[in-house]
């Protein structure tokens, strides 16, 4: 069981130095994404969904970004209240896409936002929880 416990420990030690890593996105780069995601989530708090899809690129139009969005953002703005702050951001690039990670604050709640974009600044990715 020690020897167990001894792995586990030493596992959370390389998680945990693995989230104090900087970012490997410019601070430039974060600056304009840090806009176009606080672009996003005022569209989603006013529920302007065609906002949503004009950000977004060829595929997520394909899939009708602009009703699934109205169907899973709709029910949960309901039970947020209102919005407070966009919270902190986090960063992250693969590829030639960035993903901002944005914690925001609710009256009720907070919600973690993951939001992508390539490099041609479209929508690639929204999720929320």
């Amino acid at each position: 069981m020690k020897k167990y416990f001894k792995w586990l420990v030493i596992g959370c030690c390389f998680v945990g130095l693995l989230g104090c890593q900087k970012s490997n996105v410019p601070k430039e780069r974060q600056e304009s994404i840090k806009v176009l995601a606080n672009k996003v989530i005022d569209s989603l708090n006013a529920e302007d969904y065609t906002a949503i899809s004009d950000m977004s690129d060829a595929k997520l139009k394909e899939i009708n970004i602009e009703q699934a969005t109205r169907d899973a953002w709709g029910p949960a703005i309901g039970e947020l209240g209102a919005f407070e702050d966009y919270g902190t951001y986090s960063y992250a690039s693969k590829d030639e896409n960035v993903t901002v990670v944005v914690i925001s604050k609710y009256e009720n709640k907070k919600v973690q936002f993951t939001i992508t974009f390539n490099n041609k600044d479209e929508l690639t990715g929204l999720y929320f929880k």
